[in-house]
């Protein structure tokens, strides 16, 4: 309800209000700019610019241009001439307000509405294209994009399009509830971090972070962290030891006991591709608090996100 009252505010109120925005213009009289909307923001004709006289009466007024859905450009009165202003109302809250990523749409709600966005799916623009993704708005200060994911043993038979460096496009718009997903070419979000996550059900077990590793999106090694960090870890066996992918099933399964051997050990599975063996947190030993019915080998879900 925030969300959708904020994207009222930011584009369609009719009341009066003020929105800070940053122009496209150079000179110093553009470069920042305190809108006041008024009743000419409610009668949006379709212009290129302003048809209304810009002279001292009109001085401060705004006009929002909607001859285009994508650029959100404002017309405002200055010095007696329209100058136009740049919105940036890219929430991700619908398909033409798609954002670049979900720390873009973290950073964009949290100044339009003063409230912490909400966990989930957003829309997100994938090549040009607007995506349903989830975005993690909480862990390590939010503004994760949910880039792959997999249940392991409820997704069989596994397949190569399930490796995180596939080239295959499987819709990510949530991290739990059993399934997968993948989105390719990971780097096209120009993310400086990624972070490992797991899940039992709908609770999160553990989660790490690192830079980013640009070979995410070619070979199972990306799934190393660098100068990794622990965000919360609630294993009950070697709680502070980072995930990292180990070679059973190159870009689908990992370890959680032995990070820097890549060969041996599994808190995932093992065997191959074909024939996977579970060993669904051998290496942590979910807390009863957690799973009351099984300390191992009952539901995970590994998560990859960037930002």
């Amino acid at each position: 309800m925030m969300e959708q009252s904020c994207l009222l505010l930011v584009l369609f109120s009719l009341c009066v209000m003020v929105v800070i925005v940053t122009s496209h213009q150079q000179d110093d009289d553009t470069q920042l700019a305190t809108l006041h909307y008024n009743s000419h923001t409610s009668n949006r004709t379709k212009r290129s610019q302003p048809t209304t006289i810009c002279n001292t009466s009109t001085e401060g007024e705004a006009i929002y241009d909607t001859t285009t859905t994508t650029d959100h450009i404002v017309w405002v009165c200055k010095t007696h001439k329209w100058i136009p202003f740049q919105l940036s109302p890219y929430t991700g809250l619908t398909k033409d307000l798609a954002a670049q990523s979900c720390k873009e749409i973290k950073q964009q709600l949290s100044d339009n509405c003063n409230e912490p966005p909400t966990s989930k799916a957003y829309w997100i623009k994938y090549y040009k294209q607007p995506k349903e993704v989830y975005c993690d708005m909480n862990l390590d200060g939010g503004g994760w994009t949910l880039v792959w994911k997999n249940s392991f043993m409820d997704n069989l038979p596994l397949s190569d399009n399930m490796r995180y460096y596939s080239g295959y496009y499987k819709d990510c718009t949530s991290p739990v509830n059993g399934g997968w997903c993948n989105i390719p070419d990971k780097a096209s979000f120009s993310p400086t971090e990624q972070m490992i996550v797991a899940y039992h059900n709908t609770t999160l077990v553990y989660a790490y972070k690192g830079i980013f590793n640009r070979n995410i999106d070619y070979d199972w090694s990306g799934g190393i962290l660098l100068n990794f960090k622990m965000i919360v870890d609630k294993c009950s066996d070697n709680s502070g030891v980072q995930p990292a992918p180990v070679n059973y099933v190159p870009g689908i399964s990992f370890d959680k006991i032995s990070p820097y051997e890549y060969y041996s050990n599994s808190d995932t599975i093992a065997g191959s591709l074909t024939s996977p063996n579970d060993r669904r947190w051998a290496d942590c030993d979910l807390p009863s608090s957690i799973s009351r019915a099984a300390t191992r080998n009952v539901q995970m879900t590994m998560a990859i996100f960037v930002q």
